[in-house]
């Protein structure tokens, strides 16, 4: 019967090894989360699980020995020496909140409805601004510009919000380190 294994890779061959199981016709799952381009050599998405894959297999029908010298496998993850089985709903529970959109700021830190944020181009140096949602996968956020202002008539300052859609390579989230 199909189950879900975890498998545990040698260092960062998750890609290798997802590739080269599904080369050999099983299903892998490999999740995958969007993180800030700190170069443009470097990948735009890392593991979500450093060091492992999931893969859909009949162990007792197949045995290990189908999988056991695929290149990037280090081992099959054990628990009580015996292989650790993930439940469908596991998978399932991981791919339905890995779907949801997730933004992060270019230092690589989560991004929430009303994070301050600052912007990193030079005409909007200084600026306050809060972050609101993200418009599409890792592409464009919105954000709001903060200003205040004054009424002198009226003796108040009143605080004013201006969208302001941009590449979300751009944005900062506050006191974050470049």
């Amino acid at each position: 019967m199909l189950q879900w294994y975890l498998l545990y890779t040698k260092v960062h061959a998750e890609r290798q090894l997802a590739t080269n199981l599904a080369h050999l016709g099983y299903e892998t799952y490999l999740p995958l989360i969007s993180v800030a381009q700190p170069r443009r050599d470097r990948p735009t998405e890392k593991p979500f699980f450093p060091g492992y894959v999931f893969v859909h297999y009949d162990l007792q029908a197949w045995g290990i020995g189908r999988i056991v010298y695929t290149p990037g496998l280090q081992s099959i993850v054990r628990f009580g020496g015996e292989a650790a089985i993930v439940p469908d709903q596991d998978v399932a529970r991981i791919r339905d909140q890995l779907t949801q959109l997730q933004q992060w700021d270019k230092a690589g830190k989560p991004l929430r409805a009303g994070d301050a944020v600052e912007i990193l181009d030079e005409s909007f140096q200084g600026v306050d601004a809060v972050f609101d949602r993200t418009l599409s996968p890792n592409e464009r956020v919105r954000v709001f510009l903060r200003y205040l202002e004054e009424h002198r008539l009226e003796r108040k300052r009143v605080e004013r919000l201006i969208p302001l859609e941009l590449d979300a390579q751009l944005v900062r989230k506050k006191n974050a380190r470049p």
